[in-house]
């Protein structure tokens, strides 16, 4: 007697000695559509054993038992497999974005850098005073082109020679007093060229503030003399006990 051939997808029922083949029916949740669908699911039915089967028989049941099985293994293992290289795919991607956003970060970073050491360079020349301003405002001292006035002084209406205000001879004395205290602070770059810079500037001062003196001097002479003048012996009307005449400053 000849074993008949039984697929993977069917199922060997044996009643009363007699063999016949039944179709298993597949049914799948996304194949089926309207009212099938919603049918109530039947109970799995129990595994009945089967009696009186020939050898053959049981040989070809554990084939297809073992059949079975190994497609369900191997479908498992692809299912993983999908699984394991879309997280791969995905772990890749996120690795060369986060490469991409290093590198602009560092470029950002280098960037940053350069223009720290610029900025630094540009603050260091700045606070360095130049040469010529400070000579500039030596020569304008010197050629007496500073004039502190008083605040009842205008330049539409100056005041008459002789009697010109000294507080504008002290305040300017000020000036050039505040200059030498307050200069050498915004050339702090280093000891060296502060005292450098310090000692220049004393020197550039000290003949600026004598010729100032000089000049002071002189003005209050010549108002003497002109007091002298006017307020004199040769006047008719001279009073020495009510005038006080002060001596020439030499």
């Amino acid at each position: 007697m000849a074993p008949n051939i039984i697929r993977p997808s069917q199922m060997l029922i044996f009643n009363s000695g007699m063999c016949y083949v039944e179709q298993r029916q597949h049914t799948a949740a996304g194949d089926v559509s309207g009212g099938s669908s919603m049918s109530p699911r039947s109970p799995p039915a129990k595994r009945t054993y089967v009696k009186n089967i020939s050898p053959e028989e049981k040989i070809l049941r554990k084939k297809l038992r073992n059949r079975e099985a190994a497609q369900l293994s191997r479908d498992k293992k692809k299912a993983q497999f999908n699984v394991l290289s879309g997280m791969v795919h995905g772990l890749r991607k996120e690795n060369v974005h986060l490469r991409a956003e290093i590198e602009t970060l560092r470029a950002n970073q280098e960037q940053l850098i350069t223009e720290n050491e610029r900025l630094r360079e540009q603050l260091s020349t700045e606070s360095s005073i130049p040469k010529s301003i400070v000579t500039e405002f030596c020569t304008t001292a010197v050629n007496n082109k500073i004039s502190i006035n008083g605040p009842a002084v205008s330049n539409r209406h100056p005041l008459q020679k002789g009697k010109l205000n000294r507080t504008s001879c002290l305040m300017l004395c000020y000036q050039i007093l505040f200059l030498l205290l307050t200069i050498p602070s915004y050339m702090i770059s280093s000891f060296q060229t502060t005292m450098t810079i310090w000692t220049g500037l004393t020197t550039m001062y000290q003949n600026v503030w004598r010729k100032l003196l000089m000049n002071y001097l002189a003005k209050v002479s010549l108002m003497n003399v002109v007091l002298m003048k006017w307020w004199g012996a040769h006047q008719k009307s001279w009073n020495p006990v009510k005038i006080l005449i002060y001596p020439m400053q030499t």
